[in-house]
C-alpha cells in the first residue's frame, strides 16, 4: 500500500474521522451532510476536500452504480502515529520526551489517563501488549 503524502489539516481531519465512524464507504454528497452536523460548510467546499484527500492517497474512491465512494485508505490509528510523529519532529526535535514533559506541564491529566500512559511506556519498554480492560475514551 502506498502512504498518504503530506500532511492534513483539521477539516481534512473531520472528513476521515467520518468515514473511520461509517461501516460502509461514503459519497461526497453523505460526508457533507455528516460535517454539516457540526458545523456550516458548502458541499463545494468538501468535495475540493475530499478531491484533495483522495489525490494525496487518504482516500480510496471506487466507482459503484455509477457514483464515486470513499472511504479512508489507512486506519485511525496509523493516521494518529504519523500525525504524532510529525509533529514531534517539527515542533520538539523529534523527542517525544520533551513532547510528553511540555504536555504534562501544560493539561491537566486524569488518573485514568495517566494510568494509559504507563501502561503505554510499559509495552513500549518490555515490548509486551497487556490486555486493555477499558475503552480508549474517557
Amino acid at each position: 500500500m502506498t502512504s498518504p503524502l503530506g500532511s492534513i489539516t483539521g477539516p481534512q481531519f473531520e472528513i476521515l474521522q467520518i468515514l473511520w465512524q461509517s461501516s460502509e464507504s461514503m459519497t461526497v454528497a453523505e460526508i457533507w451532510q455528516q460535517v454539516c452536523e457540526h458545523r456550516e460548510v458548502s458541499r463545494t467546499t468538501t468535495l475540493n476536500l475530499v478531491d484533495r484527500l483522495e489525490k494525496r492517497k487518504w482516500l480510496k474512491r471506487a466507482r459503484l452504480d455509477g457514483v464515486y465512494r470513499y472511504q479512508a485508505a489507512i486506519s485511525e490509528t496509523e493516521t494518529r502515529e504519523m500525525l504524532a510523529s510529525e509533529f514531534v519532529g517539527k515542533f520538539f526535535d523529534g523527542s517525544p520526551a520533551d513532547f510528553v514533559l511540555s504536555f504534562l506541564g501544560s493539561q491537566r491529566v486524569s488518573k485514568k489517563d495517566l494510568g494509559r500512559m504507563r501502561q503505554a511506556l510499559e509495552e513500549k519498554t518490555t515490548g509486551r501488549r497487556k490486555s486493555r480492560k477499558s475503552n480508549r475514551k474517557g
